[in-house]
């Protein structure tokens, strides 16, 4: 999910930095790198998700025997408690302003472009996707993260370009954080967890279906990011190495395989069992070693991480092609019992490497590109109309 994020005030030197990293903080804005790592790690949960469900013939193999079993899509999950931290860390002196227009730089370009993207693959070779409802309606609605009912998807509540459902909440977010950041910054969580208590209150009485798509547990996820960065930061806690990555180890297998007793639980009751405890269990654990300094540095890991956005984003794409490649190949249909499951292994190899590899180009390519260019454009704006204020 989209970070960049320094403990700099607007204006300072760390804002030259080029490229800024996408997960920083502190006063020479040290990378997170565990942080980093977590983003690729809730990125790759998606594409193996996704993956999963692109050939029928190999969908129920998976669900059988090997990925079926976990709940790889609670990768989201981390990417909302991630966002919950880096946000309250980063933005102690931050305007609300400014914070919007940071966040909308970092957000909207890549996913309107790949939006508008899809749109105009669906009017041309409408052939290629199997569950893809467009209208100018829904087009617009995607663009402007407004939640609409999605006829494609059985009625959930899922934009054009199906991951674009987490930007919504994102969004949703950083439009509640940004009215928080009006308030001393002691305060930023109590208003922040009142604000979230007030929606589902609200929510429960109304019963309205957009409402409730904002008012989910999900959003406890973004308040415990909050909560973990004020701790570390007014307190200074650090966990001892050791018990830090029992817990999250423990977190993330918690988080893949889910607690054993809450399949007959209610809706909310799951949520909060098998995606926002362990997800904010991992998180917490592997803050704490990176703020202690304990997570040694991997290159290509944290390339990963920094293009796990575009990872998110452009799967879809990359899955849909590594899909049509296999079916002209003959390797969908008729295929023996026997040799299925190296097939579809051989498949989940192909398809998540291809995913990755053309993610890592759109980000190195596009992606970053675009970012830096419009931040610079962005910080040149800011500094022209510094220049032109009274002393």
């Amino acid at each position: 999910m989209p970070l960049v994020a320094t403990d700099e005030p607007s204006g300072s030197a760390a804002e030259h930095r080029e490229p800024p990293h996408p997960v920083s903080t502190g006063a020479a804005a040290r990378p997170l790198l565990g942080i980093q790592y977590l983003r690729a790690v809730g990125a790759l949960l998606i594409v193996f998700f996704h993956m999963t469900i692109q050939i029928p013939l190999y969908t129920g193999y998976f669900n059988k025997f090997v990925l079926g079993q976990l709940h790889l899509a609670n990768g989201v999950d981390l990417f909302f408690v991630v966002s919950g931290l880096i946000m309250m860390l980063s933005s102690r002196r931050a305007s609300p302003g400014d914070f919007i227009v940071r966040r909308m730089i970092r957000i909207i370009p890549m996913y309107w472009m790949l939006t508008c993207l899809l749109a105009l693959l669906v009017c041309w070779r409408p052939e290629l996707f199997r569950t893809t409802a467009l209208s100018w309606e829904y087009l617009l609605k995607s663009l402007a993260f407004i939640p609409y009912a999605n006829p494609a998807q059985n009625g959930q509540f899922f934009p054009l370009l199906v991951p674009g459902w987490s930007l919504n909440f994102e969004m949703f977010f950083y439009a509640v954080f940004a009215a928080t950041l009006f308030l001393p910054y002691r305060t930023r969580l109590v208003a922040m967890g009142g604000a979230f208590g007030v929606l589902l209150a609200i929510e429960a009485i109304a019963h309205s279906p957009t409402l409730g798509f904002f008012a989910d547990l999900r959003l406890l996820e973004f308040w415990l990011g909050m909560l973990f960065a004020s701790v570390f930061r007014d307190t200074k806690l650090r966990l001892h190495p050791t018990v830090a990555a029992v817990i999250a180890a423990v977190g993330f297998v918690w988080l893949l395989v889910g607690f054993p007793r809450a399949a007959a639980a209610e809706a909310h009751v799951q949520i909060l069992l098998n995606s926002v405890l362990p997800a904010a269990a991992v998180v917490f654990a592997v803050a704490s070693l990176d703020l202690g300094e304990r997570i040694r540095k991997i290159s290509g890991f944290e390339l990963l991480g920094d293009a796990s956005y575009s990872i998110y984003l452009t799967h879809i794409f990359s899955l849909g092609i590594a899909r049509i490649i296999w079916v002209k190949a003959g390797l969908a249909a008729g295929t023996a019992a026997a040799a299925l499951p190296l097939l579809a292994a051989t498949f989940a190899l192909f398809s998540c490497v291809f995913a990755v590899a053309v993610a890592v180009l759109v980000y190195k390519h596009v992606e970053l590109p675009v970012l830096l260019r419009l931040q610079e454009a962005y910080r040149n704006r800011r500094a022209r109309r510094l220049e032109r204020a009274p002393a």
